[in-house]
């Protein structure tokens, strides 16, 4: 009876354990199938020999820590050096966060460079964790191009991280580039450590991030990067350097200037030596000079892969050059997709656990009862490939075109200034996102995140549809930012709820004028869309390529007479209005808006937009269908794989969703 009970007391633990494991299963596949083939293993050798004494197995797992992205200030302010070296004024927009950061990225960039600058915010530069751990700040000079330098101007206004100085730019000028950053980073930030790097470089945040906040990392008297021993002095050539500025025949042992890093107390000594040192051409050798000069002592880093030959992603590499376009896209990518797998892992070590305490359970129970007889069971297995995320290699740039669309419709009785374009091939979809002309920062993020696709073939576009108000300064920085990021479609029309309907119509008919695409997303600057997740759910076969008006329904919802959702009787005579799709975002095929369209002078447009949509729907006798993953009204953040859109989602909810998506997608890409 003894034993009949401690079996029991096994087998309903088991059941119990097994229950828990389930919940993990699709998460972890990989641990669930080497759990479920260790104990099929062990079961057979047990019944097998009759083994009689209880088996116990140890695992060691490691806990990873994640690393999180940062947000701009803008300042502007000039600053002269005080250092003999520079001699010359300094303008910057750039402002460090007032927390202390662990690491300040100095980025040496041409000021006719930004592409490469914008290709480097859109990647590794930006760092989206609520606890900001680096900031990325580039630095320039001055050339005789007058347009170049006027987009440099707005460039540091919208971005808010250059610094700028009043010299020409020239390679035997980047001594002087890097003494400016040096001064202006010890100045105006609080830091533990200094990257500095070429616009042309990848660099693994996430791993140097890592890699500075381990023990064995010294928190001073700190250089090291790629190191250059007995590099030869040229006298002739673009690295040359006379006897009389440099009589030695060798350089100093120094790091290569793609990357290397610096402990802040290394950076102030060096800082106090430039007025003692005469500059040289080669900026890297000229620090290599000074660390001799002030007793610092460079160490080698193998992880800082400079003079690679091809564009090849391996996870300790820290700092890899050259580096530049689909490359830095495809390494990026790649980063980021190794994290969210490391991640991953972490969350499914309490199933490890699970699946140790069944391995107990298991043997113990057949022990016991002392079973003779073999037992053969049947294990499935599945193959992971190495796949690549999803994200691959595509460094669009947009082309602008300094736009004006008249309006054909009388309701618009408006003109529309734009500089966005559409691909030439046939988008997917086409997503129209109503903002405020003063939601800088809102566009910003989507630009960031989920706005942005960065595959080869283009499946998605993000625009911006936007009014005008009575700020000059807010409306200059419009024109400067539609300039540079060609994405932004412009009412000439007062911002105001009341006007949604207008700018919905405007979006509406500069797509289909300039636009191919399949399906469009109207959406709203609040709200997070599964880009992802949505191309999967547009390209199933059951989802129709016509007659589609989709999100989340609205049935019956009651004509409000007073207040900002007030509509009086002559505007709108019914007292409930038609089924509609909520405003935060939907899904309409193009013939469905091309249909919409030819009704907007027929029925008289509408204060409240979404349901002004449902009127012309029923005007046209288009079906609106409910999805349940258009999760509109959330009362917190909280991702979910299956959600298309989600409402409200700002500020760090949206960056987390996002970054939950792509760690998702490139998860279950790997275990396909």
């Amino acid at each position: 009876m003894e034993l009949k009970r401690h079996a029991v007391t096994l087998i309903r633990g088991f059941q119990r354990l097994l229950s828990l494991a389930i919940r993990s299963l699709r998460r972890c596949l990989p641990s669930v199938s080497i759990c479920f083939l260790l104990l099929v293993v062990l079961s057979l050798w047990l019944t097998l020999k009759n083994i009689n004494h209880k088996v116990t197995l140890l695992s060691s797992s490691s806990v990873l820590r994640e690393p999180k992205t940062n947000a701009f200030n803008f300042l502007e302010k000039d600053f002269y050096s005080q250092h003999q070296i520079l001699r010359t004024k300094l303008r910057t927009t750039a402002a460090c966060p007032p927390k202390s950061i662990l690491l300040l990225i100095l980025v040496s960039s041409n000021v006719g460079n930004f592409d490469r600058r914008q290709l480097i915010r859109k990647t590794w530069g930006a760092d989206h964790s609520i606890e900001t751990k680096w900031k990325t700040v580039f630095l320039m000079g001055k050339n005789s191009n007058e347009r170049e330098m006027e987009n440099a101007t707005d460039e540091a206004r919208i971005f808010g991280d250059i610094v700028q100085g009043d010299y020409q730019e020239h390679f035997w000028n980047m001594s002087y580039k890097v003494a400016m950053g040096f001064e202006w980073a010890v100045k105006y930030c609080n830091f533990y450590y200094v990257l500095k790097a070429d616009d042309d470089v990848f660099v693994n945040t996430l791993g140097l991030v890592d890699f500075l906040a381990k023990h064995t990392t010294p928190l001073s008297k700190f250089y090291t990067g790629n190191i250059m021993v007995g590099s030869p002095v040229l006298r002739n050539g673009r690295y040359g350097v006379s006897p009389e500025e440099y009589n030695e025949t060798v350089y100093k042992p120094y790091c290569s200037g793609g990357g290397y890093v610096l402990s802040r107390d290394v950076v102030e000594k060096l800082l106090r030596y430039f007025d003692v040192l005469e500059p040289l051409k080669i900026d890297d050798a000229y620090i290599g000079i000074l660390a001799a000069k002030a007793g610092v002592k460079v160490t080698h880093n193998e992880e800082f892969r400079m003079y690679e030959d091809k564009c090849e992603y391996k996870e300790t590499t820290l700092v890899q050059h050259p580096a530049r376009g689909d490359c830095a896209i495809m390494l990026y990518h790649r980063m980021i997709g190794r994290k969210s797998k490391m991640h991953r892992n972490e969350k499914c070590l309490p199933l490890a656990l699970i699946c140790l305490l069944l391995l107990v359970a298991w043997t113990s129970w057949m022990t016991l009862n002392n079973i003779n007889e073999k037992v053969i069971l049947m294990a499935s297995s599945f193959v992971y490939g190495d796949s690549e995320s999803i994200f691959l290699q595509r460094n669009e740039t947009v082309n602008s075109l300094d736009g004006e669309v008249y309006s054909q419709n009388p309701k618009l009785r408006t003109k529309l200034l734009t500089t966005a374009t559409c691909p030439a091939d046939p988008l997917l979809f086409l997503i129209l996102v109503s903002s405020n002309v003063g939601n800088f920062d809102r566009r910003q993020l989507i630009r960031k995140t989920w706005g942005a696709d960065h595959s080869i073939e283009t499946r998605w576009k993000t625009v911006f549809l936007v009014g005008k108000n009575g700020n000059q300064k807010v409306m200059e920085n419009a024109s400067v930012e539609s300039g540079i990021y060609g994405d932004i479609v412009q009412g000439d029309y007062q911002e105001h709820f009341w006007n949604m309907s207008f700018k919905v119509a405007m979006g509406f008919e500069w797509a289909v004028k300039h636009c191919t695409f399949y399906y469009l997303l109207k959406g709203d600057d609040d709200v997070f869309v599964n880009t992802l997740g949505m191309v999967e759910f547009l390209t199933k076969q059951t989802t129709p390529i016509s007659k589609l008006y989709t999100g989340h329904i609205m049935v019956g919802s009651p004509v409000l007479r007073n207040g900002r959702y007030g509509v009086t009787p002559e505007e709108y005579g019914d007292t409930v209005y038609k089924p509609y799709c909520s405003g935060g975002g939907y899904i309409l095929s193009r013939d469905v808006v091309e249909t919409f369209l030819s009704y907007y002078d027929v029925s008289k447009p509408l204060k409240i937009d979404d349901a002004y949509i449902g009127i012309l729907a029923r005007k046209a006798e288009v079906k609106v269908i409910h999805n349940k993953e258009f999760r509109m009204y959330a009362d917190r953040c909280e991702y979910r794989e299956t959600t298309l859109v989600q409402h409200p989602a700002r500020g760090d909810c949206a960056i987390m969703l996002y970054h939950r998506m792509i760690g998702w997608k490139s998860n279950m890409y790997r275990n396909g």
